[in-house]
């Protein structure tokens, strides 16, 4: 692309930044679910970040999409790494999810693309680049750091909370209920 040049000694430089997002707390976590899950080829992990990122307003066979997930990585286990087409295996799992009827948050799609940019990139300029293989350490790394007590306690305080304002917040939901069905 335009906005990316390597310099003399090898390094990827940004010329511009293009189309820049932010993701909430909330989408960052669930990208790191959902990077690890890839990574280690955890296809019912994906299967629930993917629909707790999109949601549906239909009923989802939450087993029969983490099996198709499944189905996706083994069409491309027996690949060698140089032969895995990334932006087609991304791409599968977008239209996976779209199939399902899961609507994935608009900011997901770019960074998928943004990452099939970036490794299409590294295979035309690194040797024997592996996005697996480079990515695995990284994502082994946010996978403990995740699971660090310090973090695990923030996140059941949150949980708690979040509990309490729902239980709170319950007979409101059920008056509205109500209300609805009786008109």
């Amino acid at each position: 692309p335009g906005n990316l040049l390597v310099d003399a000694d090898g390094n990827l430089c940004y010329v511009d930044f293009g189309l820049v997002g932010q993701l909430t707390r909330k989408q960052q976590d669930q990208l790191i679910d959902l990077f690890v899950a890839i990574i280690f080829k955890d296809a019912e992990t994906v299967a629930r970040v993917c629909y707790r990122a999109g949601g549906t307003h239909e009923r989802l066979d939450l087993r029969g999409f983490a099996r198709e997930v499944d189905e996706l990585f083994a069409r491309y286990a027996n690949l060698t790494m140089e032969e895995q087409p990334m932006g087609t295996i991304l791409t599968d799992l977008v239209q996976l999810t779209a199939r399902h009827s899961l609507r994935l948050p608009e900011e997901y799609a770019m960074l998928a693309r943004a990452g099939v940019t970036l490794d299409g990139i590294a295979r035309l300029h690194v040797a024997g680049w592996n996005m697996f293989d480079t990515l695995k350490p990284f994502a082994l790394k946010l996978a403990t750091r995740r699971h660090d007590p310090t973090k695990m306690s923030t996140d059941a305080l949150s949980l708690a909370n979040q509990a309490m304002i729902a239980a709170r917040d319950l007979p409101l939901q059920l008056d509205q209920i109500m209300m609805d069905l009786e008109r």
